[in-house]
């Protein structure tokens, strides 16, 4: 997938005269949304909306990153787990693989926390007639999203744009004819909370699901900027009526305050901070914050052209039927390659900004209560490969919210190394983690060994660091946080490493599993736990060699440097199936 990439953006430098630089990428559509994937989503890194574009009831679906279930991890969760482990080695070499998966039970801990809705805007058209010529776009080029439609004769607008510098989501209200909105707009959420309406301003409090004392709180502020008319507040809705342009801003903090503070005990000050956000915007008008956003969004967008030869913007056909034809009718179309790297990299740009908190499963946008795996970061590839773009795609800097949750699961993994695998050494990181930083291997005592045994995710994830270091050269960086972190990774798995009992001098790790993998044995049993594991041996590999080129380069651990070589040198070596297969 890199080397693709990468030869594509060959290919956009070595055709800077083609018109097709030119093109604009745009989504579009003539229908509202009617489920998630086919919202416009917008996002300032922090906060995120799903804009569905109803003309009769435009639902717009906010999230904020740092809204979680939960509170910081128990560092003693596992006490003596690791004592299962001798347990399960024998149970594996002796070839009994059930009962190995059963044992492998006995270490596990709690499943992550659950990302979290955090409201919705409904705006409801007031004015009578049936909406025609609609259309609602999403530009790339400038991270906003448009919706026009027409009703009795009168077209209606509406833009909206997610702004990190002012930390607001904005959206625009006119009319072709003066006085002519009319509309509720109101405020709501998924999760426990109440409203407030007075004057032109909504107030929405509440928490994430839980007990209110162990829950990350939050603070919305949704105001209103009419130019004429009226506006009425009642209950959790404001009334507009006789309006020629309204622009609504809202803005949200959350009590989440790191992955090792209380949310409640030790919480940001999020009313404070809320209440600053909203007085903030009164120093600038509508254009200015929109040029505002434009420019800081452009700084990242611009860098990066990509050009096939061919391709056109399509001015009959939406972006739906495009897709449908290119999958259908294996239609040529190199503007909808374009347009689908470049939306990739505008996910990126509007979801990971945060420090500490790196795009998750659904980016930062999720419309629902309880997220398809809980929303969570998935670190047997999931969360790696959300960045494997970022380098390449010249968005190096949107890397940094990952070197946040890696810092923080070294210190949870220290204490997951410890009571679940019995190494006093480094740290580790299991499946799954959160906002919390989340270590330990899960399952709760009944999950899946596929899917819940597996430490090696710190391993893996500590790689995206090494690729920052390996594109920028920023030694400061290798020094201060790449090689630390890597090196504390590694004397994990120096330590977790054994033996393999069949074939003295090599290293194997067990128990390992393939994630999300399972074998058949030659008695039939589906099993998951195994050892030596082609995953595990293939992630160690690259993490001592990396450790090692960091050493190299900031001259330093000479004999750590040899340590990880012999221990290369030892490694269980890929095993080639009968069909030329890399076994796992």
């Amino acid at each position: 997938m890199r080397q693709f990439v990468f030869s594509a953006l060959l290919l956009a430098n070595s055709l800077p005269g083609l018109a097709q630089d030119k093109l604009p990428f745009n989504l579009w559509y003539t229908k509202p949304a009617t489920v998630f994937e086919e919202s416009l989503p917008i996002g300032n890194g922090k906060l995120g909306a799903l804009i569905y574009g109803g003309a009769n009831n435009d639902s717009i679906y906010l999230n904020d990153i740092t809204l979680w279930t939960g509170k910081p991890v128990d560092r003693q969760e596992g006490g003596e787990a690791y004592k299962w482990i001798p347990k399960i080695r024998e149970a594996l070499f002796r070839e009994d693989y059930k009962a190995a998966d059963s044992l492998q039970l006995h270490v596990q801990g709690h499943n992550s926390e659950y990302y979290q809705p955090l409201a919705i805007i409904n705006i409801k058209d007031q004015n009578p007639g049936q909406a025609t010529q609609y259309y609602r776009q999403l530009s790339l080029d400038s991270a906003i999203a448009t919706l026009r439609y027409s009703r009795e004769g009168v077209s209606y607008t509406r833009e909206y744009f997610a702004s990190h510098p002012d930390k607001v989501i904005a959206i625009r209200l006119t009319a072709s004819q003066k006085q002519a909105i009319n509309c509720d707009i109101s405020l709501t959420s998924l999760i426990p909370h109440q409203v407030k309406a007075s004057g032109n301003q909504l107030t929405l409090t509440g928490h994430a699901m839980g007990e209110p004392e162990n829950s990350t709180h939050f603070c919305s502020i949704l105001s209103i900027r009419n130019t004429d008319g009226s506006i009425t507040p009642t209950d959790s809705t404001l009334h507009l009526q006789g309006v020629s342009e309204a622009i609504i801003y809202f803005v949200n903090e959350t009590s989440y305050n790191g992955f090792d503070k209380h949310p409640v005990n030790e919480g940001a000050p999020y009313i404070e901070k809320v209440a600053d956000d909203a007085w903030h915007l009164v120093n600038y008008t509508y254009p200015e914050l929109r040029q505002r956003h434009v420019n800081d969004y452009k700084q990242f967008f611009d860098r990066t052209r990509f050009i096939l030869k061919g391709g056109r913007y399509d001015t009959q056909r939406n972006t739906e039927q495009q897709l449908l034809d290119y999958t259908k009718k294996q239609e040529q179309n190199p503007y909808l390659e374009m347009l689908y790297f470049q939306f990739g990299r505008y996910l990126l740009i509007s979801c990971s900004r945060t420090p500490g908190v790196p795009a998750n499963l659904q980016g930062l946008w999720a419309p629902a209560r309880l997220s398809p795996w809980r929303g969570n970061y998935t670190t047997n590839i999931n969360l790696e490969e959300n960045y494997w773009p970022a380098e390449v795609a010249n968005l190096s800097e949107l890397t940094m919210p990952v070197e946040g949750l890696v810092k923080a699961l070294a210190v949870t993994g220290k204490y997951t190394a410890k009571h679940f695998y019995g190494i006093e050494e480094g740290w580790c990181a299991g499946h799954n983690t959160d906002a919390w930083a989340m270590s330990n291997p899960v399952g709760t005592k009944k999950g899946s060994p596929k899917w819940s045994n597996w430490n090696m995710g710190g391993a893996w994830l500590v790689q995206t660091l090494w690729d920052h270091y390996d594109y920028t050269r920023d030694l400061d960086f290798l020094r201060q946080t790449a090689y630390p972190l890597m090196k504390g990774a590694s004397d994990f798995m120096l330590k977790w490493l054994i033996d393999n009992p069949k074939k003295p001098g090599e290293l194997i790790t067990a128990p390992s599993t393939s994630p999300e993998a399972q074998y058949i044995t030659d008695k039939g049993y589906k099993g998951s736990t195994l050892y030596g594991g082609t995953a595990d041996l293939a992630i160690i590999h690259e993490l001592f060699r990396n450790t090692i080129k960091g050493a190299k380069a900031l001259n330093t651990d000479l004999a750590y440097q040899a340590t990880l070589q012999d221990a290369i040198n030892r490694l269980h070596p890929y095993q080639i199936g009968k069909r030329g297969n890399l076994q796992e």
